[in-house]
């Protein structure tokens, strides 16, 4: 258990009654040592009232674009219980694909355990190896190779 100060952004909602959910991001004033799954519950200051609660989905949440439409999509994704049901949709949003040993970490599964989908591509960057949707990888070769094909024609 961890005893933690911050703030909470919604992010499919502008406000929020008593007894409605929704998305959120937690903005804590210092790292919280969580992974997806996790249970949390949110008190008020002085720790005398439960004001709500919920469940971690992506404790590695960026600190701009949280509203955005790819993101909301990668959050519905994370409400998945397993990394297997979420992985298709996750590889989907992932513009610059997904980073395995980041999702290690975010799920608390070592990779060896997982059972990838079919279709799926590793690719080894100088930043490490990213995973890849088969569709979209081919789509962004095409896209590299059309680019280099007008810079020629143009120089």
């Amino acid at each position: 258990a961890q005893d933690v100060s911050g703030r909470v952004a919604l992010l499919d909602t502008d406000s929020l009654a008593p007894g409605q959910s929704c998305l959120a991001q937690l903005v804590l004033n210092a790292p919280a040592h969580a992974v997806h799954g996790d249970r949390v519950v949110l008190r008020d200051q002085s720790a005398q009232r439960t004001l709500g609660g919920g469940q971690v989905l992506d404790p590695f949440a960026p600190a701009r674009g949280r509203r955005s439409s790819p993101r909301l999509v990668q959050l519905q994704a994370l409400r998945s219980a397993s990394l297997e049901e979420a992985l298709p949709a996750l590889l989907q949003s992932a513009g610059n694909g997904l980073d395995p040993a980041l999702l290690e970490r975010q799920f608390n599964r070592q990779r060896d355990s997982w059972t990838l989908p079919s279709g799926l591509c590793e690719l080894v960057t100088r930043q490490g190896t990213r995973l890849f949707d088969a569709t979209q990888l081919q789509a962004l070769r095409e896209a590299l190779v059309e680019g280099l094909r007008r810079f020629h024609a143009e120089s």
